[in-house]
């Protein structure tokens, strides 16, 4: 059967439209497939990485721009090291300059400067800035670095406290037993009685003693707050002295930027305009190579210049190794970093390059690449020294103050208004509930009778007060009563909470 043309044509646009042709995307990228492009780049740390001996390059950008001339169809590429600045002008030479480049994948800044100079970049593949590098004390040993937690005011704001409250539990100890209120275990003389609180007071603070020991209610009050200086004392000590003991040390007036107008600074001559604006004219050193780099560190870990000032990502790589430099204060006059292309390409390759990267950018390869090529330091937390000061704990020494307060209320009410003394309106309410307690239960109370029946009424306590002729409670909470007529065979120890003399007087 003939075919006619207009069959001819139908059959061609059916073939045409059922053909599996790609997709419009990768149409536009099999064109860059015929090509051979010409990709320059320098040795910048952590994004371009070069092998002297073996030429090879790697890096951050490396890999990024490896990932989009895999997803452009870019086979023929032309790997070239050079110099930095040899670089930026090979990306403004003609096509048919054999010392020109193509693409640029170096992390280049981009500035005003450069664009209006007509530099063309993408879209960004690095957020940096500048970053102010200082040297760091190398590891020395100091056998009284466990009193630098505390700075000496805060020392000496302890150990007064601790001096002060003594006092006045000796002084609050021995009024009560002055006005006959009860028995303390603290010693009426002063000197002694001094050297017992003193003890007390500091051996609860290291840990040596329990617990003051204290009868009255003012002693009482002072001691909750002394206790609950010592624990807080205790638990910020402990954890100030780990921090500095797992921690390096570093010495430096330099926080931030910001103060180093009055310092020796340092950094890349061809960058030295750009912190002007910061009031400080560093000097300018050669950075051509990366050993210049390298270079420059060396000379800021030997103190030649307080600070340097460079690129933040290419000091936090290095240094991550290096425990005798440290950055501080945050990153400043941040810029963007991209890729250079040359002036003469194609704006329709850009345009596509660009959408590659947006989408690795999306899909989190970014922050896969950043992960692999910059890491935190290896040498652990860094500490300034900086003291733990009286201010920052201040507020302790007010509640302290209000309770020794309260205390020497205690003290002086029952000078003035008798009918308000604390410790003897207890003591009352503990005999009283003592003799109830005697009554109901058939047990001995010292000053009433006993069951005279019962078959060990001989080894009892004496029936009646003006039979004893001593009451001794000793430090362990035993009661111990003296028969006149018994002497010390009729002795007899039962255990009690420690009751205060006058008890036993009623």
């Amino acid at each position: 059967m003939a075919l006619t043309m207009p069959t001819l044509l139908l059959l061609a646009m059916t073939t045409l439209l059922a053909w599996p042709w790609p997709p419009l995307a990768a149409a536009q990228y099999l064109q860059f497939s015929n090509q051979t492009y010409v990709v320059c780049v320098s040795a910048w740390a952590p994004f371009v990485f070069h092998n002297e001996t073996t030429g090879a390059v790697t890096g951050y950008e490396i890999d990024l721009a490896t990932e989009v001339f895999r997803r452009l169809g870019m086979a023929s590429v032309d790997w070239r090291h050079m110099l930095w600045g040899d670089m930026i002008a090979g990306l403004t030479l003609p096509v048919s300059d054999s010392a020109r480049c193509d693409i640029a994948p170096s992390s280049i800044p981009v500035t005003v400067e450069a664009v209006l100079a007509g530099s063309v970049f993408s879209v960004p593949t690095f957020r940096s800035g500048y970053a102010v590098l200082v040297p760091v004390t190398g590891d020395s040993y100091d056998i009284w670095s466990f009193l630098k937690v505390f700075s000496p005011e805060l020392w000496a704001a302890v150990f007064l406290t601790g001096m002060l409250l003594a006092v006045l539990i000796f002084i609050s100890e021995r009024d009560m037993m002055v006005r006959g209120v009860g028995k303390s275990k603290y010693p009426r003389e002063v000197r002694r009685g001094l050297i017992e609180a003193n003890y007390r007071i500091f051996g609860k603070l290291f840990n040596a003693i329990d617990e003051p020991r204290v009868a009255s209610i003012a002693s009482q009050v002072i001691a909750l707050a002394w206790g609950m200086l010592v624990l807080v004392t205790i638990s910020t000590y402990t954890a100030g002295l780990t921090a500095l003991l797992t921690s390096r040390q570093y010495s430096t007036q330099i926080s931030s930027v910001a103060d180093l107008p009055q310092f020796r600074v340092a950094t890349w001559d061809a960058i030295i305009k750009s912190f002007l604006r910061y009031g400080f004219v560093p000097e300018g050193l050669p950075w051509d190579t990366e050993e210049d780099g390298l270079r420059m560190l060396d000379r800021a870990a030997n103190r030649e210049f307080d600070a340097l000032v460079l690129d933040e990502p290419w000091l936090r790589y290095y240094t991550n190794t290096r425990c005798d430099l440290k950055i501080v204060g945050r990153t400043f006059q941040p810029v963007n970093n991209a890729v250079g292309f040359n002036v003469n390409l194609p704006d329709a390759f850009v345009a596509e390059y660009n959408k590659v990267l947006v989408a690795l950018l999306e899909e989190g390869f970014y922050e896969t690449l950043e992960s692999a090529y910059i890491k935190e330091s290896v040498c652990g937390k860094q500490s300034t020294s900086a003291a733990i000061k009286f201010e920052q704990l201040a507020g302790l020494w007010v509640i302290v103050a209000a309770m020794v307060a309260f205390a020497l209320l205690l003290l002086v009410i029952p000078r003035v208004i008798p009918k308000l003394d604390v410790d003897l309106n207890l003591q009352r309410s503990l005999s009283s509930f003592s003799r109830s307690f005697s009554m109901a239960t058939g047990k001995v109370f010292p000053g009433g009778e006993v069951d005279a029946g019962s078959k060990d009424a001989a080894s009892r306590p004496p029936r009646k007060v003006e039979d004893v002729e001593d009451v001794i409670p000793d430090d362990d909470g035993i009661v111990t009563w003296a028969s006149r007529d018994g002497g010390a065979e009729a002795q007899k120890k039962e255990r009690r909470a420690e009751a205060p003399l006058h008890e036993f007087a009623i």
